[in-house]
């Protein structure tokens, strides 16, 4: 079991020291201007700051290429005021001196021999070789004492005009991709609408009501038709599929007709009551937006602030209670469609009053009726603020 570990860590050990040495870089082909960059960005950071260093030698299929790429190290190093940088010329002079070529392939050992005579610490050195119809580059940086690979990078090189022109050969083509832009069709757009954290919308209908007598009150009642409703709401969207709604000014007006028997109120005859209230619904909803649907199911609590005083008219005159509408529920469901920035969206729900209305004058405190409601309405709502 020792044994084990002891491999393990003596193989977690080499395998980080390789990742140290030498970074391999399979992406896709860059230019050669990056590899360069991307190359020298990582071998400086391995450098010892104040480190004399020397561009000793590129090994490439012309001297174009070589000469270019060993400009472009050594005005990189120039320009990094934490290194010491050899200067070309004398390496020039010793090359001659020693009759030493440094076009070719140049081994370890000469080349830590050129860096003991020049007094540098660190030699940098690669080559460009071709792979088929490709072009791999690597540079590496070599310690002069200890002979060690300070660090390596490994690029492919992409085709294009310039390093087409190092090379001396025809550039068939620029290298674009348009294609990219193709792809985005429906998805994109339809996250547009989809994927935001705020929703606002407007809705207007009408709902049918549903009155139920109080038991302190005998007789019957009779609702208008239809009531028309009208609101505007903000939403949440905490996740994809979750999301907190309220609704304010949510306008509505109702208009019930009583006929009483044995009450207090069967002395007016017949009664028409009348009452304006604003509801505020919280609703919590299961959302879902695919492509370009909008489905919801929706359920929570409202509750209703009457507007002013409920009117009592009859033959025998008018009157105005002051009026008391309890907490209630609602549920139900949005189906909508995407339409320019937003979704057109169709609202059913069912409501239902948890207590009795209650109006009040000089005699006490009156329950009169419960109520529920069914309504439908069409309402268009937009989003803002892209969620993360």
């Amino acid at each position: 079991m020792i044994k084990m570990k002891e491999g393990f860590v003596m193989g977690l050990l080499i395998t980080i020291s390789t990742l140290g040495f030498a970074q391999e870089t399979t992406q896709v082909a860059v230019p050669i201007d990056k590899a360069i960059t991307n190359s020298m960005d990582y071998l400086v950071s391995r450098l010892v700051p104040g480190s004399t260093v020397v561009v000793l030698n590129f090994t490439a299929p012309n001297k174009a290429v070589s000469d270019y790429v060993i400009e472009e190290l050594t005005t990189y190093l120039v320009n990094d005021d934490n290194l010491v940088i050899v200067d070309r010329r004398n390496l020039q002079l010793l090359a001659q001196e020693v009759d030493f070529q440094l076009t070719g392939e140049v081994s370890d050992a000469s080349a830590i021999e050129l860096g003991h005579r020049l007094g540098a610490e660190t030699i940098i050195s690669g080559s460009l070789t071709p792979l088929g119809n490709e072009y791999r580059m690597r540079i590496q940086a070599l310690a002069v004492e200890s002979a060690r690979v300070q660090g390596a990078q490994n690029h492919d090189i992409a085709m294009d005009r310039r390093f087409a022109s190092l090379l001396g050969v025809e550039f068939a083509q620029e290298q674009t991709a348009p294609a990219v832009i193709a792809v985005e069709p429906e998805a994109k757009v339809a996250s547009s609408w989809s994927n935001k954290l705020f929703y606002f919308g407007v809705r207007g209908g009408a709902s049918s009501r549903f009155f139920t007598l109080s038991d302190d009150i005998q007789g019957d009642i009779e609702p208008n038709d239809l009531t028309y409703e009208a609101g505007v709401h903000l939403g949440i969207q905490f996740t994809n599929s979750f999301a907190l709604q309220v609704e304010a000014l949510m306008y509505t007006a109702d208009k019930v007709n009583y006929y009483g028997r044995g009450s207090s109120y069967s002395s007016y005859g017949n009664l028409s009551f009348e009452s304006q209230s604003l509801m505020v619904p919280v609703l919590f909803k299961l959302t879902a937006r695919p492509a370009w649907v909008l489905l919801a199911l929706f359920g929570g609590g409202y509750f209703t602030l009457p507007q002013g005083q409920l009117k009592a008219s009859s033959n025998y005159g008018d009157g105005s209670f002051d009026v008391s509408i309890p907490f209630g529920v609602v549920g139900g469901v949005n189906l909508g469609f995407n339409i320019g920035p937003g979704a057109l969206f169709l609202d059913a729900r069912y409501g239902m009053e948890l207590g009795k209305t209650s109006i009040s004058d000089g005699k006490g405190n009156l329950a009169i009726y419960s109520r529920a409601m069914a309504s439908f309405s069409l309402g268009y709502e937009i989003g803002i603020i892209t969620r993360k």
